[in-house]
């Protein structure tokens, strides 16, 4: 993907529930190929957040991808007219079994890489084999006093 490629990944969230079902190809949202500079710094937040507790960070990422990632959506109001894209009306229309959660896991699939990547990078380094400052090695038996 070009550093400027600015395509919208597509997510179908299942069939149209528009009034008078105008999309013959279902109900779909909208996400952006790359998480913004705002969202991988809140993402790196949660990180901290969560603490070691994956279930709380998988729950924190998933609201944060809905969050920053969603920029688009085909849904339609009672007067035909397209649904802005407001904080209420994403969680409105996106509980987790009406679509949010095959947003997030889209999300996931996109952005968790680059988000984790800092991280892996820093363990990496922590784990790197290499010498070791000071002395390790035990005191050799002969060399103790007997008590």
């Amino acid at each position: 993907m070009s550093r400027f490629d600015s395509t919208p990944v597509e997510v179908a969230i299942g069939p149209c529930e528009c009034p008078g079902t105008p999309h013959a190809d279902g109900d779909l949202v909208y996400l952006a190929p790359a998480l913004s500079m705002a969202g991988g710094m809140a993402a790196q937040g949660v990180i901290a957040e969560a603490a070691g507790d994956s279930v709380r960070l998988q729950e924190l990422l998933a609201a944060l991808w809905i969050k920053y990632g969603v920029i688009d959506w085909n849904l339609v109001g009672e007067d035909g007219k397209p649904v802005p894209l407001t904080e209420a009306n994403v969680a409105a229309a996106l509980p987790y079994g009406k679509g949010g959660r095959l947003v997030a896991e889209k999300a996931d699939d996109l952005y968790a890489e680059d988000i984790l990547a800092p991280l892996v990078m820093r363990a990496e380094r922590l784990l790197k084999p290499g010498p070791t400052p000071g002395r390790t090695s035990r005191t050799p038996a002969s060399t103790r006093k007997r008590q």
